[in-house]
């Protein structure tokens, strides 16, 4: 209880430290100053940067501009809140004209990382409970006859062949389609006769996640495919997976693109291999 006591004093005397430090600058502020412009922080998203965490709350930033604010007021002097996206660097400050094609990229990057940490927060929050063996069924039932209806396409058959060369791959396709119905058809008639299904909960960012990177990996074949050069996939793929994993680092993304680019050209003009 004594040490309880002890620390609880030792949190009220900086409380009161601090609550002193900041009626003073306001003070100061507010004497020497008839308008005041301050910025609309988010103090929420800047506690979940790494760099800050929660110590940005011990700065009682919000305390400070209530603190500001009054004293403005009864002194007949203004407090003006300007908004963090205000294009006040795209302004003059002699004419005030706005320059609307000056792009705030950096502006624009942690707008969208501030977007994207909203969007991945909601979507932590959000569980999918799902029946495992059902839906596992009928995807297995999809992939056979998508395979079915292909397989003329992929496996080529003659007449000189002694052994007919679809016979083996499409009877285990038949196979897989008689097992994927028969457990297809179990789990129906346990749902109809209402009796407990095996689930798996699935975490919607995990999987938002997942569907990313196999978009990534997707959209490298087709460029590599379509440009038929190598190096325009790896350029973006790398790319991509920096951006996927916020890096912010502009030296990486200027060494992964030029890695890839000599690796490209070594292969291409030294070795005379094409890819």
């Amino acid at each position: 209880m004594k040490q309880k006591k002890k620390i609880a004093r030792l949190h009220a005397h900086i409380a009161r430290q601090r609550k002193d430090y900041l009626h003073k600058e306001s003070r100061k502020i507010t004497n020497f100053y008839d308008l005041v412009c301050i910025e609309s922080l988010n103090m929420k998203e800047m506690s979940q940067d790494s760099r800050f965490g929660k110590s940005v709350h011990d700065n009682g930033w919000g305390m400070f501009t209530d603190f500001l604010s009054y004293k403005l007021e009864r002194a007949g002097k203004k407090l003006v809140r300007i908004d963090k996206w205000y294009p006040s660097s795209k302004i003059c400050s002699c004419c005030g004209k706005l320059k609307k094609e000056l792009k705030l990229v950096k502006n624009l990057i942690e707008h969208t990382a501030a977007k994207l940490d909203d969007w991945g927060a909601k979507l932590e929050k959000k569980n999918i409970e799902y029946p495992v063996d059902l839906i596992c069924g009928i995807l297995f039932l999809v992939i056979g006859i998508v395979l079915l209806l292909i397989m003329p396409q992929q496996v080529q058959i003659s007449e000189k062949d002694v052994v007919n060369g679809r016979a083996f791959p499409t009877m285990l396709i038949w196979l897989m389609l008689a097992m994927s119905a028969l457990l297809v058809g179990r789990e129906a008639y346990n749902m109809v006769m209402h009796r407990p299904a095996k689930t798996k909960t699935l975490n919607l960012l995990v999987e938002v996640k997942a569907l990313v990177i196999v978009l990534i990996l997707v959209v490298t074949y087709l460029l590599a495919e379509v440009t038929d050069l190598f190096v325009v996939g790896a350029v973006f793929c790398a790319v991509a997976f920096l951006l996927f994993f916020r890096c912010k680092k502009p030296l990486y993304y200027a060494i992964t693109v030029s890695m890839a680019v000599l690796i490209w050209v070594v292969f291409h003009f030294v070795l005379n291999v094409s890819f």
